[in-house]
């Protein structure tokens, strides 16, 4: 969440937790319990992302070099792409204990 934050300069992409609000409101309550990863919902869009393709939609939300980045990282296969995702989400804890937490420049953006 801290580096789409960053890398998102024109403030493009918001952040809600998945047992907040805004969750309940776009997820069906089988897919908030059965989450624990980041979704991406376009804007205008009904369809929700989940996992890599997650990634990617936040990526090339934020219109800059992350869209390019998204784009050569879409040629790896879905099913690697989401075990390397996995990979890291079990164990971003040990890559670093507040890896996925707002700072407070970026509450700003984060839905209830």
């Amino acid at each position: 969440v801290r580096l789409l934050a960053r890398i998102d300069s024109k403030k493009r992409l918001y952040f809600a937790p998945l047992q907040g609000i805004t969750a309940q409101r776009f997820l069906p309550a089988e897919v908030r319990a059965s989450l624990n990863t980041i979704v991406f919902k376009p804007a205008g869009s009904l369809s929700i992302q989940i996992l890599s393709e997650a990634i990617l939609g936040a990526l090339k939300a934020c219109h800059c070099g992350a869209y390019a980045g998204a784009c050569c990282l879409q040629i790896i296969p879905k099913q690697w792409r989401d075990a390397g995702y996995n990979w890291i989400a079990h164990r971003r804890h040990a890559l670093g204990r507040q890896l996925c937490l707002l700072q407070p420049t970026f509450t700003s953006r984060q839905l209830p």
